[in-house]
């Protein structure tokens, strides 16, 4: 029923439809839990002992080990032979033994990767054993190559590196390298 205004009275305001009220309810709901958001987001962000972000990382230097002499410890020799040097006396991955040259004509082909390894595991075996003061298999060390790259073979270059590392892949405190007399 509507209301009726006596005579002479002004009528009454028009009521305002439900869904306004709804919308204003509905804002003031949102900006409220935005600004509680707000006030925790500040509160965790500016805690004393809130754990801080952790230092920028250290860039090494490194080098491609052809480059490298023997006795050189790195950290790891990969990719293609890529190296970060680091001190023998420190955690690294393996070590330098020899800068080998695999005997072909300047002008051959790339050897097939069988052939290659099977020749140039050889070679580094002797120069191992040379370094370490015993025979591969009474090692505890082992002994890999890092071949030479196509590219490179094309370019003239024959060399490839011979390294030492851990034979149970662990790290490496100290040199392979024999005591010298």
């Amino acid at each position: 029923m509507t209301e009726a205004a006596w005579p002479g009275e002004p009528p009454p305001p028009p009521r305002r439809p439900p869904w306004r009220h709804r919308l204003r309810t509905a804002g003031f709901t949102a900006l409220a839990i935005v600004w509680i958001a707000l006030r925790i987001g500040l509160r965790v962000a500016l805690q004393p002992d809130a754990p801080q972000p952790a230092p920028p990382t250290t860039f090494r230097i490194g080098g491609y080990a052809n480059t490298l002499p023997p006795g050189t410890c790195v950290v790891e020799p990969f990719p293609d032979g890529y190296v970060f040097p680091t001190s023998c006396a420190g955690r690294h991955g393996s070590e330098i033994v020899a800068n080998l040259t695999y005997p072909a004509r300047p002008d051959a082909p790339y050897p097939a990767l069988p052939e290659f390894y099977g020749r140039a595991l050889e070679l580094c075996k002797a120069a191992f054993e040379a370094y370490v003061g015993t025979a591969a298999d009474q090692s505890p060390a082992r002994f890999f190559v890092v071949r030479t790259s196509p590219t490179d073979w094309r370019a003239g270059m024959r060399t490839f590196v011979c390294f030492a590392g851990s034979r149970s892949a662990a790290e490496l405190t100290t040199s392979v390298r024999a005591p010298r007399p």
